[in-house]
């Protein structure tokens, strides 16, 4: 039996919270802030980098739901039998670390080209891509409250695999190929620079912010990236692509801004998400797992990788 077009999008962002719910409430489980900043960095960078390897072996394998229920199977088994790092030595602490992003760059691909897979892709990726942040602010949340999650999360994540395998296999859209032009090739460069940039904006965030801002800025976060595929898909790409980075621009890189100019900016500059993602769906016809594992996984490294090296750090007042 197959899952309905439209209840399979609203499942897949669902599900896509409880991933990314899931992966911060571990991470921040297992120490405080400046035990596990390294930790944090580590993981984005292994679970984002890994994601176009993976999206390759996901289109070979032609079978991206089955690929959406393992991830969030693996990592069903993170929260509940991995033990806590700190009792480890740090062999092992990598290895728990790249099986958690190895588990959650192999759920994002594969849910990532089932959202590809609509006739309408900038709403379904919007709706798939926009929970995530917010699943990943809450989880965060709950690890500072040290709210017992654990087994409540990784039962919504075996019950979300069932569903996945239970739900059939998607008929495959085939999209012509797309030339693109010089501006278009422009406007796609910007874009993933855009999501670079959001990416080390909400390191950052995630590492240096007091808490309450991090869930107002999830919120925002998951507002921009639905108003963006759904903006889009009704006005077109380039007409919501360039309000979105310049407002953003404008917004985040005044000295010390306040809380809802922070949001604003936030949610501008991750509208840009949906849209990326469908373009290099359109311009990969045929491999949308690795355009997923392009924009959702390689960009946001990039955004990771200047964090990690050592930048001075962004502080929200």
């Amino acid at each position: 039996m197959k899952i309905p077009a439209w209840a399979g999008v609203g499942f897949l962002g669902f599900n896509h919270a409880l991933v990314d719910a899931a992966t911060g409430f571990w991470l921040f489980s297992q120490g405080n802030l400046a035990e596990i900043a390294w930790l944090f960095l580590l993981y984005n960078l292994v679970g984002f980098g890994l994601q176009p390897l993976l999206g390759l072996w996901v289109d070979r394998c032609s079978r991206p739901q089955v690929g959406a229920s393992l991830g969030l199977a693996l990592l069903a088994y993170e929260l509940w039998l991995l033990p806590g790092l700190s009792t480890l030595p740090n062999l092992a602490v990598w290895g728990c670390v790249l099986y958690v992003g190895t588990a959650s760059a192999l759920f994002h691909v594969s849910a990532g080209s089932l959202s590809l897979n609509s006739p309408q892709p900038l709403t379904s990726t919007a709706c798939f891509a926009a929970p995530g942040v917010l699943g990943l602010s809450l989880g965060t949340w709950a690890a500072w409250q040290n709210w017992p999650l654990a087994f409540p999360l990784g039962l919504a994540l075996c019950l979300g695999s069932l569903a996945l395998l239970w739900g059939g296999q998607t008929q495959t859209l085939h999209r012509p190929v797309v030339v693109m032009t010089e501006k278009q090739e422009f406007l796609l460069l910007a874009l993933v620079m855009a999501i670079a940039l959001r990416s080390f904006f909400w390191n950052q965030t995630q590492l240096h912010s007091p808490g309450a801002w991090l869930l107002w800025l999830g919120l925002a976060a998951c507002v921009g990236k639905l108003a963006g595929g759904i903006l889009a898909q009704k006005w077109g790409i380039r007409k919501v692509a360039w309000p979105g980075i310049g407002l953003a621009l404008v917004c985040l890189l005044l000295p010390s801004p306040p809380l809802w100019l922070c949001c604003l900016g936030v949610a501008a500059l991750q509208s840009s998400s949906p849209l990326t993602l469908t373009a290099l769906g359109q311009l990969l016809p045929g491999r949308s797992a690795l355009a997923a594992g392009l924009a959702l996984g390689f960009a946001l490294a990039l955004g990771g990788l200047p964090v990690l090296l050592g930048w001075p750090e962004f502080r929200l007042p």
